[in-house]
């Protein structure tokens, strides 16, 4: 039988046992039963010299006898400390030696008895609930883990009966449970220390709630202000592109009016040019049309042929067509 107080394991032992203490554990050993007695025959006779169990059979199955012829020497071993630690020693390595046999044992007889053990471990735990609940308190502080170890082992085991039980019992004591509850709360002493407590929580939580605030509005202005930055920012970079594209076309703008200027100055020279140098050539045609003119005449004043004045006289008609024709071209 097993159950769990706080994260301890009560656990009730063979009845040959007695009741101590060990890591992670309370061993409840119960008083004597003729169980045992069957499994230890042949004892001999002489008890102080065979291991701890044994004697202890041996003494419950002979104990007037026994008890009334060794009185004295019991009680003189009991107070003696080196016999003390010999039969400790001695029931820690017969029970080592003995391990599987005494579970086996346990067992059988824990089946056996399930009533009767249920009856001692409830009647001990009535009798030593304070250092049961003083024990489970100092282990659970010294042992966290393993602590959690077992209540975690014991809850996977016994889960749903946990949750059957609790509800069974809340449905059960649902008012005993809240005027208990609403008992405890009227009458405990820390209620104004604790109400106190909270006060002053809620008004640091209503400071720290305000400064949050007022850090989220700081935030906020200054999000706001970094917006209105970056708008006036852009609208700045906007006019300074705006302004800068203007300026290029407006510079294009001069530079075509410029070119065409200089082409328009460019054509005007040219044709200036052209004009000159038709008046040149022009001048340059007459001057050589009245220097072969004056030669012409010459010559048909001096040939007295008239074939050749008549050839020349044809010239002359040719060259004042040509300088006819050539004037009404520049005109």
């Amino acid at each position: 039988m097993f159950a769990i107080l706080r994260g301890i394991q009560l656990r009730a032992h063979r009845p040959s046992q007695l009741a101590s203490f060990h890591s992670g554990h309370l061993l409840i050993r119960l008083s004597s039963s003729a169980a045992n007695n069957a499994t230890n025959k042949d004892l001999g006779d002489a008890p102080q010299e065979v291991p701890f169990s044994k004697t202890k059979d041996y003494r419950r199955a002979h104990n007037k006898a026994y008890y009334q012829k060794h009185r004295e020497a019991l009680l003189l071993r009991q107070k003696d400390p080196s016999k003390k630690e010999a039969q400790r020693l001695a029931r820690q390595e017969w029970r080592r030696n003995n391990k599987e046999a005494l579970n086996a044992k346990e067992q059988v007889w824990r089946s056996e008895n399930a009533a009767r053990v249920k009856g001692y471990n409830q009647q001990y735990y009535q009798r030593h609930k304070e250092a049961i609940y003083a024990h489970s308190r100092k282990y659970r502080l010294d042992n966290p883990e393993v602590t959690r170890q077992y209540r975690r082992q014991y809850y996977l085991q016994n889960s749903e009966a946990i949750r059957q039980n609790q509800r069974q019992y809340r449905l059960q004591n649902a008012e005993a449970m809240a005027a208990q509850r609403r008992a405890r709360y009227l009458e405990s002493p820390e209620r104004i220390r604790k109400a106190a407590a909270r006060e002053e929580r809620r008004a640091l939580r209503a400071a720290e709630q305000d400064e949050r605030q007022r850090m989220r509005d700081a935030r906020k202005d200054e999000r706001q202000r970094m917006r209105d930055a970056r708008k006036d920012e852009r609208q700045r970079m906007r006019d300074a592109r705006k302004d800068e594209r203007q300026r290029m076309r407006d510079a294009r703008k001069d530079e075509r009016q410029r070119m065409r200027d200089a082409k328009k100055d460019e054509r005007e020279r040219r044709l200036e040019e052209q004009r000159k140098n038709a008046d040149l050539r022009r001048r340059l045609r007459e001057e050589r049309a009245s220097i072969d003119k004056e030669r012409v005449i010459r010559l048909a004043e001096k040939e007295l042929s008239s074939k050749k004045r008549i050839h020349l006289l044809r010239q002359l008609a040719r060259q004042k067509r040509l300088e006819s024709s050539n004037s009404s071209r520049r005109l």
